[in-house]
C-alpha cells in the first residue's frame, strides 16, 4: 500500500509544494516516483525475486554483528542539539495523519513515534522538533538522550550507521524503559 493512489497523490502533492531542493532535485524526485508508482503497480519485485511471504518460511529477522568492520566510524551520535521548531510541511503531516488514522482503523490500539539512535544529529534534532510540536499528543520517543548516547561509544559501533551486538543490547533495553515509562503498552495483551 506504499504506492497506493492516495499515497501518490500525497507524495505528488508535497513535490508540488516544494519539499524538494530546488528545479533538479524536483525532477528527478518526480522521475522517482513515477519509476516507483509503476514498479509497485506491476509488483515487479515479485516478479523479480520477491516472493509471497506464505511461502517464505520462518525467517531470521535479526543478524547480530560482533566486530566492526574495518573502515569503522560511528555517526556523531554524541552529539545533542538543541530542538528549534523547523516548519513542517502540511503534506507531511498530512500524510503522518493519514497512516495513524489507517491503523488505527485496521485495530492497532495505540501509535507512537520513535527513531534510531544511528541518525545523525540534524535529524534526530528535526525528529525532536516533531515531538514536542506536531506530535505532543502522542507517545513519541525522542533519542537524544544523554544517558543512552553516553552509552553508545565508538567500541559498541558496527559501522557508522549500525550498531555491534552490545550496542543493540543497550538501545533495546533503553527503549524497553521508554515504552514502559510512556505508557503506550498498558492495556494491550
Amino acid at each position: 500500500e506504499q504506492f497506493d493512489i492516495p499515497t501518490s497523490l500525497r507524495t505528488a502533492k508535497g513535490l508540488a509544494e516544494g519539499a524538494c531542493g530546488g528545479t533538479t532535485d524536483c525532477i528527478k524526485d518526480a522521475g522517482f516516483l513515477s519509476l516507483h508508482a509503476a514498479l509497485n503497480f506491476f509488483n515487479v519485485g515479485l516478479i523479480g525475486r520477491g516472493e509471497h511471504a506464505e511461502n517464505a518460511g520462518i525467517l531470521t529477522s535479526y543478524d547480530p554483528q560482533y566486530e566492526p568492520r574495518v573502515e569503522s566510524t560511528p555517526s556523531a551520535v554524541s552529539e545533542i542539539q538543541a530542538v528549534s521548531e523547523q516548519p513542517i510541511p502540511t503534506w507531511v503531516s498530512g500524510y503522518r495523519t493519514a497512516m495513524r488514522e489507517r491503523l488505527l482503523s485496521q485495530g492497532v490500539k495505540s501509535v507512537g513515534y520513535y527513531q534510531p539512535p544511528v541518525q545523525p544529529a540534524d535529524q534526530r534534532m528535526y525528529v525532536g522538533s516533531l515531538c514536542e510540536v506536531e506530535l505532543s499528543d502522542h507517545v513519541c520517543i525522542d533519542v537524544d538522550d544523554p544517558a543512552l548516547l553516553s552509552q553508545l561509544n565508538a567500541d559498541v559501533w558496527f559501522d557508522r550507521d549500525h550498531l555491534l551486538d552490545d550496542g543493540a543490547a543497550i538501545y533495546t533495553k533503553w527503549l524497553a524503559n521508554e515504552l514502559i515509562e510512556s505508557g503506550v503498552l498498558e492495556g494491550l495483551e
